[in-house]
């Protein structure tokens, strides 16, 4: 699911399986757990990013390269990738 609210998405493809009477989707739907970007704009922060659209920017390419690695990329592989975009735009100026 790719969207802003995965949880309320989520919660509608169950109701959209109940509305089919698809048992067996619906219990596939309930037990499966919506992966939690292992990933914090804390440490945005402490690179020195500021609030605002910046730091949602980075946190978008984030999330789209946890995406690409079919959301098994660790928080330390996450991090490193950003502090290689956070340093990317100092060394190209």
């Amino acid at each position: 699911m790719d969207s802003s609210d995965s949880k309320q998405c989520h919660s509608r493809c169950i109701q959209l399986a109940a509305y089919m009477a698809d048992r067996k989707v619906i219990d596939e739907l309930t037990a499966w757990e919506l992966p939690k970007l292992p990933f914090s704009a804390k440490f945005l922060l402490d690179l020195g990013v500021p609030k605002g659209r910046k730091i949602a920017m980075y946190v978008g390419k984030i999330r789209e390269h946890w995406k690409e690695t079919n959301f098994t990329a660790s928080q330390e592989h996450l991090q490193s990738y950003a502090e290689e975009l956070v340093k990317k735009p100092k060394e190209s100026s």
